[in-house]
């Protein structure tokens, strides 16, 4: 029998919560465990296949979701059982719902919408497929499905957004398979040059020094130099003076929004 390790950790504690709760809700808390955590590179990207699907209620063939549920604030019990789950489960992260593909042990997962729609192909459930199946035909299938509304009518919205999308995940998780693909199909090639790396997220660290600007949400502009981030024209509030100019260091694997094509290099480490 296989040995389960605890990937993920999450305390549901009423009187923390954002929204108000009922005096009679409980606490809770969800583990997820799992047999080939050394195989899975959702995993390594802080992501588990089980939190995908309606309401987070997804399955994967090596992990399994778990779910306890403690006292209310009622009762005397209440603080000693969370602290108690804190303490027992110290350390274990918080996990996130995949946003591209991933091979886990021997599946490949596709967290795209409406594939399963897709009849005679070899798609297990919650969206994992064989590693054996996903080959380049297969997913070329993928790039011109066009799924149907349960009323008629096609859902666009798969071929303007997916095939592109899909590709471009390919190109960075599975570059020699994604070239397979290329070549056996120009279309492909024309489909994956329309996403721009535009909009998308990725680890600051990883992107071209000096090579446009970023924008915070108050709209002002801010330079990336390789080690620091800095800004003429910030709104920070909670400077001891009046400045011209601010620069911090990002703490790691901070993300934020590509502004310029050319931010983006071999390295790139996108988080979408």
């Amino acid at each position: 029998m296989k040995t389960s390790k605890v990937i993920h950790f999450n305390l549901f504690c009423p009187d923390n919560s954002l929204f108000k709760q009922k005096a009679n809700t409980p606490s809770e808390f969800q583990i997820i465990t799992c047999t080939s955590p050394d195989n899975c590179k959702l995993l390594s990207r802080k992501e588990c296949a089980c939190h995908y699907g309606s309401f987070s209620r997804g399955v994967c063939p090596y992990g399994e979701r778990i779910i306890k549920t403690g006292f209310t604030r009622r009762s005397k019990k209440y603080l000693s059982w969370n602290n108690e789950q804190k303490k027992k489960y110290d350390g274990i992260p918080f996990l996130k719902a995949p946003k591209q593909l991933g091979i886990v042990g021997d599946y490949v997962f596709l967290p795209y919408p409406h594939i399963d729609m897709m009849e005679n192909f070899p798609l297990e459930k919650n969206n994992f497929i064989h590693k054996n199946e996903f080959n380049v035909d297969n997913i070329i299938r993928l790039m011109e499905f066009k799924p149907l509304a349960m009323f008629g009518g096609e859902i666009k919205s798969y071929q303007k957004d997916i095939p592109p999308l899909f590709l471009n995940h390919l190109s960075e998780q599975m570059p020699e398979l994604f070239k397979s693909v290329i070549k056996k199909n120009s279309v492909c090639g024309k489909r994956y040059a329309e996403l721009s790396s535009i909009g998308r997220k990725a680890v600051i660290q990883t992107l071209t020094p000096n090579v446009g600007k970023f924008i915070d949400i108050h709209g002002c502009l801010w330079v990336w130099d390789g080690i620091e981030l800095s800004s003429v024209n910030s709104r920070m509030s909670f400077g001891i003076c009046k400045f011209s100019k601010v620069s911090i260091v990002p703490l790691e694997k901070q993300e934020v929004e590509i502004t310029d094509e050319k931010q983006v290099n071999k390295n790139t480490v996108f988080l979408d």
